[in-house]
């Protein structure tokens, strides 16, 4: 019976570090010190900046999607330039958006300002995937958000999927940080 016991207790020990190595493989913290950097200069958790990448890039440095979104946090040429106009940075070449620091601050800059928009979270990220002016126009749309303030339903697939797995890997990542 104890050689029983001991058996089962060590195969329950393999399979909690197995699951450990596991999540740890799949939610990977690469860029440590720039995330925690960002974080703290635009007030945004590293979990949630870590869950934005990993969704955005997959930590792909050098990602570049077919809509021109470029680096680690896949921001888009025209939304650097604002990036640049609001936070009052020195002009940068959009080539920068492959260097890791400038891509985890800008679009730590991006996610800060669209939480202080929104009120909600959800609404931020998807105002991150399909821009400000869409999720505007959903909040004033009955369909989508009965009052005005948070969305009941996100209309685009795509952003509804992103924001289902960033909200995923940021409650992963709050609890491995």
């Amino acid at each position: 019976m104890r050689k029983t016991a001991g058996i089962v207790f060590l195969v329950f020990i393999f399979i909690i570090l197995a699951s450990a190595f596991a999540v740890l493989k799949l939610h990977p913290m690469p860029y440590r010190d720039m995330v925690k950097e960002a974080s703290q200069r635009h007030g945004v958790s590293e979990a949630l900046i870590f869950a934005i990448i990993k969704t955005e890039s997959g930590f792909d440095k050098d990602a570049v999607s077919r809509a021109g979104a470029m680096g680690l946090m896949q921001i888009t040429p025209d939304t650097f330039d604002y990036i640049i106009e609001k936070s009052g940075a020195k002009q940068m070449d959009v080539s920068m958006l492959l260097d890791p620091k400038t891509s985890i601050d800008s679009g730590t800059f991006l996610i800060a300002r669209h939480m202080d928009e929104f009120s909600d979270l959800k609404s931020a990220l998807c105002a991150y995937n399909a821009g400000r002016g869409a999720v505007n126009k959903w909040l004033g749309d009955s369909r989508y958000s009965s009052d005005a303030v948070t969305l009941t339903k996100i209309p685009y697939k795509e952003t509804r999927n992103y924001v289902k797995k960033v909200m995923f890997s940021y409650k992963i990542y709050s609890i491995l940080i």
